[in-house]
């Protein structure tokens, strides 16, 4: 099964990248300029990267945050998930917003 964070990686969308990682436009935004940062490599989480990857991620933040201010206004978010937290955990955060989770529906 392919990943959704790795073809997007290397997709029209991507604002921001280097060897080693890539920023995207978030295909169902939360809100306006929200923006990821993945590995180019797929891995399961962010700690477990090497530092060389999880540095280049970091080093794309001031990219992505220019990217962002032209349009909006800049933010990190470190949210952890869980396996098993929720019983659906497609939509993420965006539960936290009614309307914004159910983004597949309707497919």
């Amino acid at each position: 099964m392919a990943c959704v964070m790795c073809e997007h990686a290397s997709g029209r969308d991507v604002v921001a990248s280097n060897i080693l990682a890539a920023g995207f436009t978030d295909g169902c935004p939360l809100t306006p300029g929200y923006t990821l940062i993945v590995p180019r490599s797929h891995k399961p989480d962010f700690l477990a990267l090497s530092s060389g990857q999880q540095a280049a991620m970091c080093a794309l933040v001031p990219e992505v945050c220019g990217h962002i201010e032209a349009r909006g206004h800049a933010h990190l978010d470190i949210i952890p998930r869980y396996r098993g937290s929720v019983e659906d955990p497609r939509g993420g955060i965006r539960w936290i917003t009614p309307g914004k989770a159910g983004y597949w529906q309707g497919e």
